[in-house]
């Protein structure tokens, strides 16, 4: 595709570029969306030209939510490698690594951009300094890229995925201490590097910037309600929602999902959760008919959905340790608003729901962390890490 310029002084480069220095995400999006083209453009002219993922990286740099912008703009289509910076014309990261951006430089890296030794060792990623400096170094390409966008493999297997868990953590608390293990069968299995868990607890959620949220590949939203901040927890739902972030949630997970959900996509501001205020005007969740804490059942899977995909059957056997579930009296309204019950239990009563259009939107009211084992980690977690590896 051949590359197409705008002037520097063209209302829509004035636009982005005075979008991405302030750092309003918002706005250079809704721009991108109009302009689908932009993303790929060159901001000047022949001679002088840069992308804007430059812009992004241009001195004085180190702008508010360049982490997200940077995401905005690569999951628009910008060329991560587009040369044109101010730095000898090299691509973004030149610019980053350049002027001491050490936080959008590691975004791009994250993002696949090609790493010299000199960035490498600027960003003190001694696993690829000690690859790139091995004439026997692995090189992995991605598809449809030049060859200068190769980049070293780690010795260890795939770069690590960043997974936020969110929930307030008790070490006592079996499905806690569960989703490290179960990450770990998974990554085992697939021959990957580890990934980086970081517990989120639910009150600094609430007060988190998108910047920050977005510094995460995934976010698992985690047993254990009542959660100290209900808002905390809904807003961490609504930012992977709304941002296509990989998102698995299990248990009070599911629960809090559905409580999302009916908020902020169906508009009901009274939406409750009755642990937190039994008598709420409008329970979206309600004590289930019989408590499943403890309990191992079938759910029967909806062919065609992330979930089926996901365990390659149409039946499984998952544990329980729950006593709220969804409210069967908005059922119908919850689906007709876009939301996909995707597994069912023997009594036909939604255990698994999912945005179809969304990388990984996904959430159980079982624990599969609980069932994994190195010799079957489970697939639900399988395919969540492999959405959030995506998201790099």
């Amino acid at each position: 595709m051949p590359v197409t310029f705008l002037p520097i002084d063209d209302p829509l480069a004035v636009s982005c570029t005075t979008a991405i220095r302030a750092g309003d995400v918002a706005h250079l999006a809704a721009v991108l969306a109009r302009e689908p083209t932009l993303a790929t453009e060159r901001i000047g002219d022949t001679k002088q030209a840069r992308s804007l993922l430059h812009v992004a990286t241009d001195w004085p740099g180190h702008f508010p939510n360049v982490a997200l912008v940077i995401a905005t703009l690569v999951a628009a289509g910008a060329d991560i490698e587009a040369p044109g910076s101010v730095l000898g014309g090299g691509s973004p990261l030149t610019d980053a690594v350049g002027f001491g951006q050490w936080r959008a430089a590691r975004r791009l890296v994250e993002r696949g951009a090609f790493t010299r030794l000199f960035d490498a060792a600027a960003l003190g990623l001694m696993d690829r300094v000690e690859g790139l400096g091995q004439s026997n170094a692995t090189r992995r390409c991605r598809p449809k890229r030049s060859a200068r966008t190769c980049r070293v493999a780690t010795r260890e297997g795939r770069p690590m995925s960043r997974i936020a868990v969110i929930g307030d953590f008790d070490p006592t608390h079996e499905t806690h201490t569960a989703i490290a293990t179960a990450v770990g069968h998974s990554d085992d299995g697939r021959g990957r590097e580890a990934s980086k868990l970081q517990w989120l607890a639910t009150p600094e959620c609430e007060t988190m910037h998108d910047a920050d949220f977005a510094d995460h590949d995934g976010l698992w939203i985690a047993p254990g309600s009542p959660y100290q901040s209900l808002a905390g927890a809904l807003r961490a739902i609504q930012f992977a929602r709304t941002h296509d972030v990989a998102l698995l949630g299990t248990c009070a997970g599911f629960q809090h999902v559905v409580l999302e959900y009916a908020r902020n996509v169906m508009g009901f501001a009274d939406a409750d959760h009755a642990e937190y205020d039994p008598y709420g005007s409008r329970l979206f969740v309600t004590p289930l008919s019989c408590s499943l804490v403890g309990q191992t059942l079938d759910v029967s899977l909806t062919t065609g959905t992330i979930a089926a995909a996901a365990y390659g059957a149409p039946t499984a056997t998952e544990r329980y340790y729950c006593n709220f579930g969804m409210n069967l009296e908005y059922l119908d309204d919850i689906v007709d608003a876009g939301l996909v019950v995707s597994g069912v239990d023997p009594d036909g009563e939604p255990r698994v729901i999912e945005l179809p259009d969304h990388r990984f939107f996904v959430a159980t009211l079982f624990v599969p962390q609980t069932s994994s084992t190195p010799a079957a980690p489970h697939p639900i977690i399988d395919a969540f890490l492999s959405a959030a590896d995506k998201q790099r």
